[in-house]
């Protein structure tokens, strides 16, 4: 996942201002989150969660199965 963007925003500041501190392990039994990523973020003492899309894993998947997606 070294060129998905979803999987490798750690310590990022993004233009909002907001700075990528932490990306939480997930337990590989969890359900959920197939094709997302969940970040802890900072700004301005204030901490939140951000989730981000993975839509290379989607369209990865779409396209092993036969999906067609129109976008």
């Amino acid at each position: 996942m070294d060129n998905n963007v979803a999987h490798i925003m750690l310590n990022l500041t993004l233009k909002s201002g907001w700075v990528v501190k932490e990306k939480p392990e997930r337990d590989p039994n969890q359900s959920g989150s197939n094709f997302s990523v969940g970040y802890i973020v900072e700004k301005d003492g204030e901490t939140c969660f951000m989730k981000t899309f993975d839509f290379v894993g989607f369209l990865a998947i779409a396209a092993v199965n036969g999906i067609i997606i129109f976008l």
